[in-house]
């Protein structure tokens, strides 16, 4: 069932309005909309069987309104408008978990609440209510509610999350645009929203690894030399790595030699690491992004014959990447229910193969600014490139941190850091705890000049829970970082 959280209540004009969009709207009482004090409300939309449908949200004032009858009186100006609004449905006259007291009011279209007075409507004087059914709406799980206030502040341009656990979504938030109205057309952002996940991949290309080599009987301890393409001339420390060392970014790669390309990764393996092996960890984009050349010759190695079969031909770039693509696909998106995915920005919305425009990346409140578009990263890709959403990445870490599909169990430990003293596992990093439970995370950031593409994903251990978030957009001068401010809100409401 698709829902929207980041919806409010005005406190000036009783009305509830969508507080997830570039402003808060004009307000019936002047200015913009006041959500002080207010809670947060999700709602229903595109969902025609669980109430009345025909409620919008309008362009200019973010306020809810009913279409059924008119186009009602918008504060803005004129009438509402409604030309990208998904068609909400609420529930009326029935009893349940929500707030009820929710009135429409004839005059304008808009749904006030009736608990705290008539209110101010846009129409003139105050709402009328008269002869309306009592609609109830929804109230947001406190912790996600204090996501979604975190991202509208932080990241206003351009945020979608979700939190869920081994089983079931608890909640979910998105603000702000997939491309704004100077790069047409103007669209807002949604959970199904697919773009360049950035260092997130990471976590994906070890858990591909891991199964492959899993499916091949092979240790992480295993030396990833017989796996380069066969005419590269390797340095005598490279020929020393094993898998565990690049999925734990201690190659010695610095960053002079820290390239993703196919050429700069075989000159830096040839030139060999300028720092020791095996000892400090240094994380560099190299060590992953060099899976993406490994794995397919990984996947064609026999384990009987212990033969490497692969041939990639006149053009190993193209053929290696394609390849690696094909497995994570195979391996780790499949059997985690996420439909086909690549590294290219026009593999956004879901269901592909069709191409859709891409989601592109902002400045921090810069609505004239034109967007940018990190294009097709197939031949990066590995350390940064996926393609994916919210919804995408929270399937994924559902399948692989809660079953053994993809990795077995004693794999999955060493992802998470085993035994590890300073907390780099394989892919996953291990954080400070939470309220008495043990915290992995990773994050990802890509940035274009003031433009970038931001976000992380927790996993609570003790309680089973997820977070995935993504922007798209720069975030707030001078704000505090928005991952530490979740991790306290999960402090604050569960510790």
């Amino acid at each position: 069932m698709p829902t929207q959280i980041g919806w409010r209540y005005c406190q000036q004009c009783q009305e509830v309005f969508y507080a997830g969009a570039s402003s808060f709207g004009s307000c019936a009482a002047g200015g913009h909309h006041d959500p002080k004090g207010s809670w947060f409300y999700t709602l229903i939309f595109d969902e025609p069987q669980n109430g009345q449908r025909g409620w919008k949200h309008c362009n200019k004032c973010h306020a809810l309104n009913y279409t059924g009858v008119s186009g009602g009186v918008c504060p803005a100006s004129g009438q509402h408008d409604f030309a990208t609004s998904y068609e909400y449905t609420l529930a009326a006259n029935v009893a349940g978990v929500g707030q009820n007291n929710w009135r429409y009011c004839t005059k304008c279209q808009g749904l006030a609440f009736a608990g705290f007075g008539p209110g101010v409507c846009p129409a003139g004087g105050s709402h009328d209510v008269t002869g309306s059914w009592d609609y109830r709406l929804a109230v947001t799980e406190p912790f996600t509610a204090k996501i979604a206030a975190i991202m509208q502040e932080n990241a206003p341009d351009g945020f979608r999350f979700v939190v869920c656990t081994d089983t079931q979504m608890l909640g979910s938030g998105v603000g702000g645009f997939s491309r704004r109205t100077v790069d047409p057309p103007e669209t807002p952002a949604t959970l199904e929203d697919r773009l360049n996940i950035a260092s997130l991949s990471k976590t994906l290309t070890a858990a591909a690894v891991l199964s492959t080599l899993q499916a091949k009987n092979l240790s992480p301890n295993t030396l990833v030399t017989p796996f380069y393409p066969p005419d590269w001339t390797l340095h005598a420390q490279v020929k020393k790595l094993t898998f565990r060392d690049f999925l734990t970014h201690r190659t010695g790669f610095n960053e002079a030699t820290d390239r993703s390309d196919y050429a700069g990764i075989q000159q830096s393996m040839h030139q060999g690491p300028p720092n020791p092996i095996q000892a400090t960890y240094e994380y560099r984009n190299i060590n992953f992004a060099a899976m993406r050349l490994v794995l397919p010759y990984l996947h064609s190695y026999n384990r009987f014959t212990h033969q490497v079969t692969l041939q990639a031909g006149s053009k190993p770039a193209e053929t290696l990447a394609k390849a690696y693509i094909a497995i994570v696909n195979q391996r780790v998106l499949a059997p985690s229910g996420v439909g086909t995915a690549g590294c290219d920005s026009k593999t956004l919305t879901q269901p592909p193969p069709q191409p859709s425009l891409p989601v592109l990346l902002y400045e921090y409140q810069q609505p004239a600014q034109q967007g940018v578009d990190l294009g097709d990263q197939t031949l990066y890709c590995g350390a940064q490139g996926w393609s994916l959403s919210v919804v995408d990445y929270a399937q994924f870490l559902q399948t692989l941190l809660f079953t053994e599909i993809i990795v077995s169990e004693k794999h999955r430990a060493l992802m998470l850091g085993g035994s590890a003293a300073d907390g780099h596992g394989l892919g996953i990093n291990r954080d400070a705890p939470l309220a008495g439970s043990d915290v992995y995370s990773h994050g990802a950031w890509i940035p274009v000049g003031n433009a970038q593409v931001a976000g992380w994903f927790l996993y609570i251990q003790a309680p089973k829970l997820i977070v995935v978030a993504l922007s798209n957009a720069g975030h707030k001068p001078g704000a505090l970082n928005w991952f530490d401010r979740v991790k306290q809100a999960y402090t604050e409401v569960y510790g």
